[in-house]
């Protein structure tokens, strides 16, 4: 059966699954000049004022917030960012139990992996919480009819790993979540990359 076919049919069926693996371990990790927005909950009203907005993480990483020392925020996920800021304000004993939101500021910050190869279109497809290989090459418009699905590369931080994407098809748990600025490189029969 043509790969492509092969691989809509089996999308559609895995689709009908919600995967598990979306988690905190799929946050995106914060970099210098993201925005963010930060709320905070269990401080008196008068007090959310000064805290609650919308931040720019600095070139150095950081973040200014009042009353505590700058919390780095460049190389955290947003989650972990947020349980170390509601330690900080308890530790220095300014808020006995705060609760601290960290989301993605007004301006959008746009992340990406690329897919190269074996698409129906090659290029950057946006990055989001959670985005699995196989959404990745869903989005791209699928694999193209010459696409080696046994043999697909990803490329993370200098690494490089190889992956089976018609055995994730049968096992949609183990497909692997992505991470922002991922490289996707899927081998066609009868082309070298």
């Amino acid at each position: 059966m043509n790969p492509r076919l092969l691989f809509l049919a089996a999308v559609f069926s895995a689709s009908l699954i919600v995967p598990s693996n979306s988690s905190f371990a799929d946050e995106a990790i914060l970099r210098a000049g993201d925005k963010i927005r930060l709320q905070i909950k269990g401080v008196p009203d008068e007090e959310k004022n000064e805290l609650d907005g919308d931040y720019t993480i600095s070139e150095d990483g950081t973040i200014p917030l009042p009353y505590i020392s700058d919390p780095r925020a460049a190389g955290a996920k947003p989650s972990l960012l947020a349980q170390a800021i509601a330690k900080a304000y308890q530790e220095a004993e300014i808020y006995t139990n705060p609760t601290i939101v960290i989301n993605f500021g007004d301006e959008r910050v746009v992340r990406q992996v690329t897919l190269t190869g074996g698409m129906k279109r090659n290029g950057p497809v946006e990055y989001r919480d959670g985005l699995t290989l196989i959404q990745a090459i869903s989005s791209a418009g699928g694999p193209s009819d010459f696409a080696k699905l046994k043999d697909v590369c990803l490329i993370r931080g200098g690494k490089s790993y190889s992956y089976n994407v018609e055995e994730l098809l049968r096992k949609p748990r183990m497909d692997p979540a992505l991470l922002p600025d991922d490289s996707i490189i899927i081998p066609e029969s009868g082309r070298k990359l």
